[in-house]
C-alpha cells in the first residue's frame, strides 16, 4: 500500500520526468539526423562536382529539403532542394532529381531569404 501511495503522490513528477526524457530523445534524434544529412550532402561526389564546376569552395547549407522517392507504383523519384550561401556571400539553389544531373543556380539574397522564411 505504501508503494501505491508514493506513486499516487509523485505521479505528476514521474509524468514530467518521462515526458522530459522523451522530448530529449526526440531532440537528439532530430539533431543527429540533421548533422548526418549535412555530412552526406557535403561529401556527395555529385554535389562537390557541381560546386567545383562553378568555382565554389565551401558553402553553408541553410535549407535542406529532401523528399525520398518511392519504388512501388506509382513510382516517384527522390528530390533534393538546397538553399546555399557561399563564402563570398552569394546565394544558390541546388536541385537534384533522381536520374538527372544536379543543377546549381544563383539566386538573389531576397529570394533566398523569402524561401527561408526570413524576409518580411
Amino acid at each position: 500500500m505504501d508503494a501505491y501511495r508514493w506513486f499516487h503522490e509523485y505521479r505528476l513528477i514521474l509524468l514530467l520526468l518521462a515526458l522530459g526524457g522523451w522530448l530529449l530523445l526526440v531532440a537528439t534524434k532530430h539533431a543527429t539526423k540533421h548533422e548526418i544529412r549535412q555530412f552526406h550532402q557535403r561529401n556527395n561526389p555529385l554535389f562537390r562536382r557541381v560546386l567545383d564546376e562553378h568555382g565554389i569552395g565551401e558553402v553553408e547549407i541553410l535549407r535542406d529539403s529532401t523528399v525520398l522517392g518511392s519504388k512501388v507504383q506509382p513510382r516517384t523519384p527522390f528530390t533534393v532542394h538546397l538553399i546555399l550561401r557561399s563564402q563570398t556571400d552569394r546565394w544558390w539553389v541546388y536541385i537534384h532529381v533522381e536520374n538527372s544531373d544536379p543543377v546549381l543556380r544563383p539566386i538573389s539574397q531576397e529570394r533566398a531569404l523569402a524561401a527561408l522564411g526570413c524576409w518580411k
